[in-house]
């Protein structure tokens, strides 16, 4: 071979490289920057069938943060996510009750989920950060057994005016707010934050 030659060759392995390098480099942006999709649902039915889609793909240890002011949808959109998780229950809101637990399908070879509803809206008018004397969300969340839900591989968690104390949750959570525009309908935002796969994969899952 030619002094020419292994040159030419010398470069474009060097180029190769650099590709190489650059697709692995792009790849790893891809999976640290945050994801987020915006869906329209028309109705409140249309909210529920996303809340079934949503459902079908959650598995355990997943935990997906609902906010929205009142009567944006979020408990319609937790009914079709526990009847996606192939619950014959039909969820309701844990205004009275703070934590609300269904029983979702078993998964081949395992035991069924469980799925927690939490409503931190009620934990939190028990809470006074400010205070020391009164519990905060996170104690009262403890209180109830949160803590030992979160990450848990047989439980997946839904959490309702989770931006009350995004410390609750676990870093890889999808996060779901729902607007109500004058128009009508509901603006539903899915979104992760940077870093968290799962959430990642979820959002890309419902585009």
């Amino acid at each position: 071979m030619s002094r020419a030659t292994a040159d030419r060759a010398a470069t474009a392995d060097g180029a190769a490289t650099a590709d190489g390098a650059a697709t692995v480099d792009r790849a790893a942006d891809a999976r640290a920057a945050p994801a987020q999709v915006t869906l329209f649902c028309p109705d409140a039915e249309a909210t529920a069938a996303l809340g079934v889609r949503l459902g079908q793909l959650l598995a355990g240890a997943d935990c997906v943060a609902l906010n929205g002011g009142l009567g944006a949808g979020k408990t319609t959109l937790v009914q079709g996510i526990v009847a996606g998780m192939g619950s014959r229950e039909r969820a309701t809101s844990p205004t009275f009750t703070l934590v609300n637990e269904y029983q979702g399908a078993a998964p081949p070879g395992r035991a069924p989920l469980l799925i927690y509803h939490v409503d931190l809206y009620r934990l939190a008018e028990g809470a006074a950060p400010t205070d020391s004397a009164t519990p905060t969300v996170a104690l009262l969340a403890a209180t109830l057994g949160l803590d030992d839900v979160i990450g848990a591989d047989d439980a997946v968690l839904l959490v309702e005016w989770a931006d009350l104390d995004p410390a609750l949750l676990p870093p890889d959570h999808l996060q779901v707010t729902l607007i109500a525009p004058d128009s009508g309908g509901r603006l539903v935002e899915l979104a992760s934050a940077a870093g968290a796969p799962r959430a990642q994969a979820l959002v890309a899952a419902l585009r």
